[in-house]
C-alpha cells in the first residue's frame, strides 16, 4: 500500500487557507450517540465551525463517517465504503477502541489490526489523506482505564509508523480529571455535547499548533455570548406515593415491595433473554441551559450482574417532547441487601427547555432494582 499523505501537506493547506476536507472515522463516540443533534454537535462538526472561525475562511468541510457499536474490524471491512460518495479527505482522523476493549481483544491485536486499517486506508485513498491517529480516550467508572493500554498502542503505532497523534487520553486526564470529566459525559462512553465541543476545541488547538499558525484564538461563541448565570432551577423529588406523569415500560413496575418510605417504589428487573431495556420515564419539568443540579435516589441494588444508570434527558422543547440529550448522573452503585443514597451532578446544556429524568436498566442486568425518594436539587 503506498504510504499516508504526509500530515505536513494537510498543514500547508490549512495555513496557506485553501479548500480541507476532514473526515473523522470511528465509534458511536465520534458518531455523536447520546446527542439530541448529531448533525450540529459531534466533535467533526464542530471541529469545522472552530477551524473557520479561527481561521477566518469557509472552506474547510470536516465530517463524521463513523458508526456506532463499531470495532477496529469493522472500520476495515467499511474502508470502501466510508470513502466512496465523500469529497476526498485531505486528513482522516481514526478514534477507536471502546468497542474492541468491551469483545476482549488482545492489546497486541488491536495495534494489528489497525495498522492493516492504515494500510487500507491509504490504499483506498492511493496515498493522498493524511491519517492522524487519537489515543484511544477513557470513559467513566472503571472505563477510566481500561482503555489506557490501547491509547499506549496508538501512540506507539503512530511513532513506528511516523504519523502523528492526537493524544486526546492525556489531555482529558490531565486537563479534567476524573471527578471533572463526568461533567461532559452523557454515560459511560458517550460525551454530552459539552464533552464534544471540549474535544473539538483542543482538536482545533492541535492542528492549529502543528501547522504553525499564529493567529489569535477567537473566544468560544459558547461563552462569550452567556450572560449572567441563570437562576437556580425549582428542586424536584418524587417519593412515588403520587405518580403522576411517570412512564414504564419493559419490566418497569411501581411495586410496594423493598420500599425505604411510603408505600411504592420503582422497580426495575430484567430476565434472561430479555430485547429491550426496563426504563422508567419521569414527567416532564422547566430547566435553563447553564443551571446545574445534583441528582440523588435510594437505591436497593439486588442485581446480580450490575449495569443500571440514572440519566436526566434534556430537551429543547417545553413539553419534553422531541430528540433529546442524555446526561450521566450516576450507575452501578451498591450491591447489597442495604439502601444507598448515590448521588451526581449535571449543567443543563445549551438550547435545553425542559428535561426528564430516565431510570434505566441494561438488558444485560439480571434481576431486580429499586427507587425511592428520588431527588434533582439546584446546585
Amino acid at each position: 500500500a503506498p504510504a499516508p499523505a504526509p500530515f505536513s501537506k494537510f498543514l500547508a493547506k490549512l495555513k496557506a487557507r485553501q479548500p480541507v476536507v476532514i473526515q473523522c472515522q470511528g465509534d458511536s463516540i465520534t458518531a455523536g450517540t447520546s446527542l439530541s443533534d448529531k448533525e450540529t454537535q459531534r466533535y467533526a462538526v464542530v471541529l469545522g465551525e472552530k477551524l473557520r472561525a479561527w481561521l477566518k475562511y469557509d472552506d474547510i468541510y470536516s465530517h463524521s463517517r463513523a458508526v456506532g457499536g463499531a470495532g477496529i474490524n469493522d472500520c476495515v471491512a467499511w474502508v470502501a465504503r466510508d470513502l466512496s460518495g465523500v469529497p476526498q479527505p485531505d486528513l482522516v482522523t481514526v478514534w477507536i477502541g471502546y468497542n474492541d476493549k468491551s469483545g476482549g481483544c488482545p492489546r497486541q491485536v488491536f495495534k494489528a489490526t489497525l495498522s492493516d486499517y492504515i494500510d487500507r486506508l491509504s490504499r483506498q485513498t492511493q496515498g493522498q489523506s493524511a491519517i492522524l491517529l487519537i489515543a484511544t480516550g477513557p470513559g467513566t467508572g472503571a472505563r477510566w482505564f481500561m482503555q489506557d493500554d490501547y491509547a499506549q498502542e496508538v501512540r506507539e503505532l503512530a511513532q513506528e509508523r511516523s504519523l502523528p497523534c492526537f493524544d486526546v487520553n492525556h489531555i482529558i486526564k490531565t486537563e479534567l480529571g476524573q471527578e471533572k470529566y463526568l461533567e461532559y459525559m452523557a454515560d459511560t462512553a458517550h460525551p454530552n455535547s459539552d464533552g464534544h465541543r471540549f474535544i473539538a476545541d483542543k482538536l482545533a488547538d492541535f492542528l492549529i499548533a502543528q501547522a504553525g499558525i499564529t493567529d489569535p484564538k477567537p473566544a468560544d461563541p459558547a461563552t462569550t455570548t452567556a450572560a449572567a448565570p441563570p437562576p437556580p432551577g425549582q428542586p424536584q423529588r418524587w417519593d412515588f406515593e403520587d405518580t403522576t406523569g411517570w412512564s414504564l415500560n419493559n419490566a418497569a413496575e411501581f411495586s410496594s415491595q423493598e420500599c425505604k418510605s411510603g408505600k411504592t417504589v420503582v422497580k426495575l428487573s430484567m430476565a434472561e433473554g430479555a430485547k429491550d431495556y426496563s426504563r422508567a420515564w419521569g414527567p416532564a419539568f422547566p430547566v435553563q441551559p447553564g443551571q446545574r443540579y445534583r441528582v440523588e435516589a435510594e437505591v436497593l441494588n439486588l442485581l446480580q450482574n450490575s449495569n443500571y444508570r440514572v440519566f436526566v434527558c434534556t430537551y429543547a422543547t417545553a413539553d419534553g417532547t422531541g430528540p433529546y440529550e442524555m446526561l450521566a448522573c450516576f450507575s452501578n452503585v451498591g450491591h447489597s441487601s442495604a439502601w444507598l443514597r448515590p448521588s451526581g451532578k449535571i449543567t443543563i446544556p445549551a438550547a435545553a427547555q425542559s428535561a426528564k429524568v430516565l431510570l434505566w436498566l441494561s438488558t444485560s442486568a439480571r434481576g431486580d432494582i429499586y427507587f425511592d425518594d428520588l431527588a434533582v436539587l439546584p446546585e
